[in-house]
């Protein structure tokens, strides 16, 4: 089914729930609602510059900003092998703040996903290589947008080559 048309220029999509993040080939941000029939309208053009450099972005959860305020962590890698959160609030998607939370060291990675884990605030990360190699990690608490607390876990799957996607 389709939902939506004229994405030729959107290079990277990621879901948060309430909203679609599309970074454009120009290297810009766009925020898509997602309508109550499962639809897509536009919702902003966050940046028009600025995201040119993320190869991979995953949705790493959403933040409690006080006063009924929320924000998207979005986790990306960068060109330079950097790993990023970035944080969106949701009623003022312009004023993104970011966190380098691994400055190097990642560029044999093609993709990164970041997932919910039952340890309290952990959260794990997979790393896919071009060849399909995953490898997990711990950040063991993925509220203090720091990665000193994150741990590699070991390679967890083979194969994973193709599309990826969150």
């Amino acid at each position: 089914t389709v939902i939506a048309s004229g994405w030729g220029e959107v290079r990277l999509i990621v879901s948060s729930g309430p909203y679609v993040y599309g970074i454009t080939t120009g290297g810009g941000l766009r925020r898509y609602a997602v309508t109550p029939s499962y639809g897509l309208k536009g919702a902003g053009t966050i940046a028009t510059s600025g995201w040119g450099s993320v190869t991979s972005l995953a949705y790493g959860g959403w933040w409690n900003l006080g006063s009924g305020r929320s924000a998207e962590d979005l986790v990306a890698l960068t060109k330079s092998g950097a790993v990023k959160a970035y944080m969106i609030p949701r009623d003022k998607p312009t004023q993104v703040t970011s966190k380098t939370l691994i400055a190097k060291g990642w560029t044999m990675f093609s993709h990164l996903s970041a997932g919910e884990c039952s340890k309290g605030s952990s959260r794990t990360l997979a790393a896919v290589k071009p060849n399909g190699d995953v490898y997990a990690y711990l950040d063991a608490n993925g509220n203090d947008q720091s990665g000193k607390d994150i741990t590699w876990s070991g390679q967890v799957a083979t194969g994973w080559t193709g599309l990826a996607s969150d």
